[in-house]
């Protein structure tokens, strides 16, 4: 990959996280539910009095001409959910067939702010106007979409009884096709290709594998550290540490296409100045057909060049067959993260690592209660050819 793509990347996706955090999050929204950037959204407060209730439900059949249901949401919390059916009988006096429903809880504190049923006006992924019933009178008109397909309430179509099939709900699970997943067995870490039509597991690959290939591995993730390389092949056989504890393990499940990645750390063994040994982890990622046939093996870069940070796997979003947006360590020697780097563009096809200077939105705090620096998940995504994300605020 080029460093001119690399760099046009790179100014895109800061361009996007210059976002306030308020559209990042409905922008993330828009995405998880696939809908379109103008709509309606009635963000429905279980516990309100009936006269809002009246107030919106009058309003609505009073715009019967302009209010479409294929341009409309009804949001509800989750402490809502088991009484929808009564509120849209008994409050709202709707029939809820044909609307599109969606019961969210981060998603309602998004645009909800007043504690009372509320209507909010989003074009562009921004909320243009918002309305309670008290200020209802100075709407104007709704959102109109016309990319906004007609949608129903969605429906359970089946439910797959994973923890019966693998053992555990400890399960990462990723999606591949609409007919496939990859299934991850977190106490095992072995992987699974599990067929969502015919109910089958098709494909197992075991931890084994990658074990079984620990000193082809080493080589690869310590080409640069001949010492230490021999090191811990003349040794960690004869280790008794080493004869339970687990040399691969897989950290992350990934797909993008038709492909599967694996986020893979490798254990090895230091000397330190005190002939101590020292236990810690080489990364790498395993790109797999979708078959989980092995196809490449990268070495990650363990820190970041000129730079006190390192690489994890605790965020690992792919944008293309060989890019992806890697997490960074969030210790910072000086305390300060003013201005943090909270993630990394890397290249798997070049090797290059393009670090993105982004800074944390005040509402976010760098220390949590017990004195640690707190962590924010990201996603990002790529959008018409402009790289688009957002950050995980912690409650």
């Amino acid at each position: 990959m080029s460093k001119k793509y690399f760099a046009f990347l790179l100014i895109f996706f800061i361009t996007s996280f210059s976002l306030t955090a308020k559209e990042k999050n409905i922008t993330c929204f828009i995405k998880k539910y696939n809908l379109p950037e103008n709509l309606n959204i009635l963000s429905v407060f279980g516990e309100d009095c009936v006269n809002c209730y009246y107030g919106f439900s009058h309003f609505l059949k009073e715009h019967a001409a302009d209010f479409k249901k294929e341009d409309f949401i009804f949001l509800f919390q989750n402490s809502a959910e088991n009484e929808i059916d009564n509120i849209f009988k008994f409050r709202l006096g709707f029939e809820k067939s044909g609307y599109k429903i969606i019961v969210d809880d981060e998603f309602y504190s998004c645009l909800n702010k007043n504690g009372v049923t509320t209507l909010s006006i989003i074009e562009k992924a921004k909320v243009t106007e918002r309305f309670i019933s008290k200020d209802i009178y100075k709407f104007k008109s709704f959102a109109r979409s016309d990319t906004f397909s007609s949608v129903k309430e969605f429906i359970k179509l089946d439910t797959i009884n994973l923890m019966g099939r693998f053992g555990t709900k400890k399960l990462a699970v990723t999606l591949l096709n609409e007919s496939k997943i990859i299934v991850q067995n977190k106490y095992t870490n072995d992987v699974f290709l599990y067929d969502l039509n015919t109910k089958q597991i098709i494909k197992k690959l075991p931890i084994s594998t990658f074990t079984e290939s620990y000193d082809s591995l080493l080589t690869l993730l310590l080409l640069n550290d001949p010492e230490n390389l021999d090191y811990n092949l003349k040794n960690y056989k004869k280790k008794e540490f080493y004869k339970s504890f687990p040399l691969c393990s897989v950290q992350e499940v990934y797909c993008f296409g038709n492909l599967v990645y694996l986020c893979l750390s490798v254990a090895q063994m230091d000397v330190d100045t005190n002939n101590h040994i020292v236990h810690r982890s080489q990364l790498a990622i395993v790109k797999l057909d979708s078959n989980l046939q092995i196809r490449t093996i990268y070495k990650i870069p363990e820190r970041i060049p000129d730079s006190d940070k390192l690489l994890n796997f605790f965020d690992c979003i792919f944008i293309s067959e060989e890019t992806a947006v890697v997490s960074l360590s969030v210790f910072d020697p000086s305390g300060l993260r003013k201005k943090d780097s909270i993630c990394a563009l890397y290249s798997m096809a070049t090797n290059e690592i393009k670090i993105l200077n982004l800074s944390y939105e005040s509402f976010m705090p760098l220390r949590g209660n017990n004195g640690y620096f707190n962590y924010y998940h990201f996603d990002v995504w790529n959008e018409n050819n402009v790289i688009k994300g957002c950050l995980q605020s912690i409650e």
